[in-house]
């Protein structure tokens, strides 16, 4: 039996990473308005026809081409990774929904249907998601497949928050964590399996 704060937990974490995954980062959302900022003076400096404007502007509009650069990259990048991680969410979904199917096939004795999709469908999916059999990940070995400091900190700030709420700022309590959130992966592990 697990408490419910550490469940809430858990979920929160993973919303919170959603939400930031499907959200612009805030590096390419400062260089975007450093942009804006920048078209606005060079839409100022448009008026002066002295040297210095000109000097100004020419000078504005090179930056401007400069963080241009540098926002598609950083676009791009953004972009390929919430690909990746919408391509292993459709995965996922359809691995949800052939297990219910293979269910379902089971119980109404469909036997040529259930050996289908249990060994061909599903055995695809798993190979397409690069798993050779179903096994949950530890919170470590998930926030190092997302190639992301972000997510290794979000879970250590959650870890930290469960820490800090249930023993206070006992460090001796360590221990008792580590228990619980094993205590907590045999429980999703048993729901699942």
């Amino acid at each position: 039996f697990l408490p419910d704060k550490a469940i809430d937990l858990v979920d929160e974490a993973a919303s919170r990473l959603r939400i930031e995954i499907d959200s612009m980062p805030q590096e390419i959302d400062e260089v975007e308005r450093k942009i804006l900022q920048l078209e606005i003076q060079r839409q100022a400096l448009l008026k002066e026809k002295d040297k210095a404007g000109v000097e100004r502007r020419e000078a504005v509009e090179k930056e401007i081409a400069e963080l241009k650069e540098k926002s598609g990259g950083m676009k791009a990048q953004w972009q390929a990774e919430k690909e990746a991680v919408q391509k292993v969410r459709k995965l996922r979904e359809e691995v949800e929904q052939t297990k219910l199917a293979i269910e379902q096939a089971e119980r109404s004795y469909d036997l040529n249907r259930a050996a289908e999709l249990k060994y061909g469908k599903m055995l695809e999916l798993l190979h397409q998601r690069g798993i050779e059999k179903p096994a949950w990940i530890t919170p470590h070995e998930f926030a190092a497949t997302m190639k992301d400091p972000r997510a290794a900190a979000l879970v250590g700030e959650f870890t930290t928050t469960y820490n800090s709420l249930r023993f206070g700022n006992d460090h001796a309590a360590a221990p008792r964590l580590v228990a619980l959130l094993d205590e907590l992966r045999k429980s999703l592990l048993a729901r699942r399996g």
